[in-house]
């Protein structure tokens, strides 16, 4: 019995092309994964591009905190306990019209006045929230330092430390309050 209904056999010349056709799919194929990996990697990059400057976004404070509110600090370490405080921009009556404020202060002098008010109530005497019962606390000398979200934050200052005020913000990772 004879098979006649074989295919013929390529020759040099087929076996040739084939290889070649077959070498530039491979080719192509890793192109197009090459393509994809950098696709993926610029993606990757915009993300985190993107990431990074909403992060810088947020951490600027809007221009009312940076007006009117203060992080008053328990010790001379930005990691230390500390509580937020400000000042009202405008004030209302009981009858709601505009109630006027007395004269505007430096946004630093306020920033420390807010803190030494919270000194004074014994606001870090203690973990637990101060009693009002009138006592008052030693306040101690206070500064302003500016945190880099541009609101200021008031640390006890012991000059004791030969430091002088810009060296001891610098210290704090914080520049020194321009007032």
């Amino acid at each position: 019995m004879m098979i006649s209904s074989l295919p013929p056999v390529p020759d040099d010349a087929a076996f040739a092309r084939i290889e070649r056709d077959l070498f530039a799919k491979i080719d192509a194929t890793g192109t197009v994964r090459a393509a994809h990996h950098r696709l993926v990697a610029v993606g990757a990059a915009a993300v985190i591009l993107a990431g990074t400057g909403g992060t810088a976004w947020v951490t600027l404070a809007t221009q009312e905190m940076r007006s009117h509110t203060a992080y008053c600090y328990a010790q001379a370490d930005a990691n230390s306990r500390f509580t937020q405080v400000g000042s009202p921009s405008n004030a209302t009556g009981s009858d709601g019209t505009p109630v006027s404020l007395s004269a505007p202060q430096d946004r630093f002098t306020a920033a420390v006045d807010n803190c030494a008010a919270v000194w004074s109530i014994g606001f870090f005497e203690s973990a637990t929230p101060p009693k009002d019962d009138g006592s008052t606390y030693a306040v101690p000398n206070l500064l302003a330092c500016v945190r880099s979200d541009q609101v200021p934050a008031v640390f006890p200052r012991d000059r004791s430390d030969g430091l002088t005020d810009q060296e001891f913000c610098r210290d704090l990772g914080l520049e020194l309050s321009s007032h």
